[in-house]
């Protein structure tokens, strides 16, 4: 017995790449290509600030922001837009901190 397919047989099961997938892993790949490290740098300046609420004090203190990055997520990439818009809006401000930051610990010391 042979099992012959035809044009108008549906097709009952097509595993085909998702389309966010596929735009997923092309986005995470590019920015990997790039070799700019984004995901260590968007990664450190949340965690310079999550669950340490003197860290926050002292950026609005030291700087006058009250605006804080957001957390990365590695696994939905196009959705760290508004994680990467935040970090350049207060990219200044971290840098601002992060100087001043060691200046008061060179005198504390």
């Amino acid at each position: 017995m042979e099992l012959e397919i035809t044009p108008q047989d549906p097709i009952i099961l097509d595993i085909g790449s998702c389309g966010l997938h596929t735009i997923h892993y092309g986005f995470k790949h590019a920015i990997k290509a790039t070799e700019w490290k984004v995901v260590d740098f968007l990664r450190a300046i949340h965690y310079i600030f999550k669950d340490v609420p003197s860290h926050q004090a002292d950026f609005t203190r030291l700087t006058g922001c009250e605006k804080f990055p957001k957390e990365f997520c590695a696994i939905q990439w196009i959705e760290n837009v508004d994680v990467a818009e935040r970090a350049l809006k207060i990219f200044s401000a971290v840098a601002e901190f992060v100087k001043a930051a060691k200046k008061e610990k060179k005198k504390l010391c």
